[in-house]
């Protein structure tokens, strides 16, 4: 923070968003807003989920011409928790510290702990160290899944490869299913495109299929969705 703010020791409200400013088309904001989301996420033990946004934000009276982003901590993706717009916060510190002439702390994570909404670090503990970035996953154990398996449901997880499989890259990954059943995890994933017949209840031929997935898992299923739509 010290550096951006020396490097720009004229930065105010209101050249905050001008053409002629260095920031407008810099990734030194995206990337200062990435850190600060991740560090919270630490700090709160949670997966921070990342969101763009295409809507107007304002810093004071001054409206953003880059597009915004916002960040929600969630270890569970399927309920909505707190979430703000580190973005903001790292404008409104480098106001203020063009303001008062210097910051009180070097780190980005000290700069900004007052100026970050109160729910988003309710009950953090300072006094311990920022542990690991977390992971995401569904919560499902393995282990005990397949052990409360009926006996008839275990023969679908011995998978036999279809014939014209036999010469394709595909094949590996049948390869790869006792590794998978082992060590693999449950993330949310979206189909790209699949043959039709594995839609068809009455046609029941193997058939490949395209999935996207996030192998850490913290990626929203809208946004898969939207990538795959893409693909």
């Amino acid at each position: 923070m010290l550096t951006v703010k020396n490097r720009l020791p004229e930065f105010t409200e209101h050249r905050i968003f001008s053409l002629e400013y260095p920031l407008h088309n810099s990734s030194t904001i995206e990337i200062l807003s990435y850190y600060l989301g991740e560090v919270i996420g630490r700090a709160r033990r949670e997966v921070p989920v990342w969101y763009s946004d295409a809507s107007d934000h304002c810093i004071g009276d001054q409206a953003a011409l880059a597009e915004n982003m916002f960040v929600d901590f969630d270890s569970d993706i399927q309920d909505l928790c707190d979430f703000f717009v580190p973005k903001q916060v790292i404008y409104q510190a480098l106001i203020i510290a063009s303001d008062d002439g210097a910051l009180q702390d070097q780190t980005i994570w000290q700069s900004v702990l007052e100026l970050v909404p109160s729910t988003i670090l309710r009950n953090t503990d300072f006094n311990q160290p920022l542990p690991p970035v977390p992971t995401m996953e569904l919560k499902f154990d393995r282990e005990i899944e397949f052990a409360n398996l009926d006996r008839a449901d275990l023969a679908y997880l011995q998978m036999m490869p279809p014939k014209w499989m036999k010469d394709d890259v595909l094949y590996e990954q049948m390869n790869q299913l006792a590794k998978l059943y082992k060590t693999g995890k449950v993330v949310w994933a979206h189909v790209v495109q699949a043959n039709k017949m594995l839609w068809s209840f009455d046609q029941t031929y193997s058939c490949p299929a395209e999935v996207l997935y996030d192998p850490t898992g913290r990626t929203p299923v809208s946004y898969l969705a939207e990538i795959a739509h893409e693909l």
